[in-house]
């Protein structure tokens, strides 16, 4: 469809300049220029034998309270069944006729007005997640047209696409502001990764080498996000650190080296003979090192 060539690269345009925290609905504002629409959810889902579980998804324009309810009715969601067995196509559904005798998710549909859908799952190498598009109106008798369809089924994937190069910009600005050599992950609250570096998921995957680059494991995600709030993870083999920015998630990760080992103490010791200090000089450093340590009441 030639007349989406300029919505194409309006989109990668967007992918470069807006903020990540803000591209998805810039996004979705210029794709409702050629297609309207009233609400949207986008981003993955599990998949078990229930169906979809939202995991990291995007609401526009769609309330996202919705989502707890629809884990209650998401068993009798033909749709998403649809969606996962037919990934890079779009279904164009209206909920009435098609989950008549379905009372649960129809009154799911009509309590947050997804009266119409086109919803578009797309491929992936995970035959246990999905990622999707699905955007809603809410009249009954507002259906989407075929010329839709075929336009959004057209349009995902670049949709998809351009939210990856915004993440990877948003990687690269985030690594080049770090000290030292750093790869770069974008997860989202559960510790799902939405992108990360090759160098990234090679570090994962030396770590937990039974383990999925899929996820955070959970010790190391729970070390992130709460712990002793250090923000930092250190494995047998790497250092993880959390770094929040407008509500974007980013971990860095890096080789774990022999200095990571060292007390602050003997690093402040190690840095000192580094740049060149004196015996007599270190000596001074250390008796100031023990005298910061002890208790008030000792000193």
């Amino acid at each position: 469809m030639d007349r989406l060539n300029p919505l194409v690269l309006s989109l990668y345009r967007a992918a470069r300049e807006v903020p990540i925290a803000e591209f998805q609905d810039a996004a979705l504002r210029l794709v409702k220029s050629h297609v309207r629409f009233d609400g949207c959810k986008w981003g993955t889902s599990a998949i078990d034998d229930h169906g979809a579980l939202f995991q990291s998804v995007h609401f526009h324009e769609d309330d996202p309270e919705g989502a707890a309810v629809y884990n209650e009715v998401r068993h009798q969601d033909r749709a998403a069944f649809w969606a996962i067995s037919h990934r890079g196509q779009t279904g164009n559904f209206h909920f009435a006729s098609f989950y008549e005798g379905l009372s649960a998710i129809a009154d799911y549909t009509r309590r947050y007005r997804h009266s119409n859908a086109l919803i578009t799952g797309l491929p992936g190498v995970d035959d246990r997640a999905i990622q999707s598009v699905s955007i809603y109106r809410g009249d009954p008798d507002d259906t989407f047209s075929e010329n839709e369809r075929r336009a959004i089924e057209c349009i995902v994937p670049h949709l998809n696409e351009a939210l990856t190069v915004s993440r990877l910009f948003a990687a690269t600005r985030l690594r080049a502001a770090a000290e030292g050599h750093w790869a770069v992950a974008i997860v989202d609250h559960a510790g799902v990764l939405q992108f990360a570096d090759p160098e990234f998921e090679a570090l994962i995957q030396a770590e937990w080498p039974a383990g999925t680059v899929r996820r955070l494991p959970g010790a190391a995600h729970v070390a992130l996000t709460s712990g002793d709030g250090s923000r930092q993870y250190t494995g047998r083999t790497l250092i993880m650190r959390y770094v929040a920015e407008a509500g974007i998630i980013f971990v860095r990760a890096r080789p774990r080296v022999p200095a990571d080992g060292l007390t602050p103490r003997e690093l402040s010791v190690v840095q000192a003979i580094a740049r060149g200090y004196t015996h007599k000089e270190i000596a001074r450093l250390v008796q100031s090192c023990r005298r910061q340590a002890r208790p008030r009441h000792q000193r």
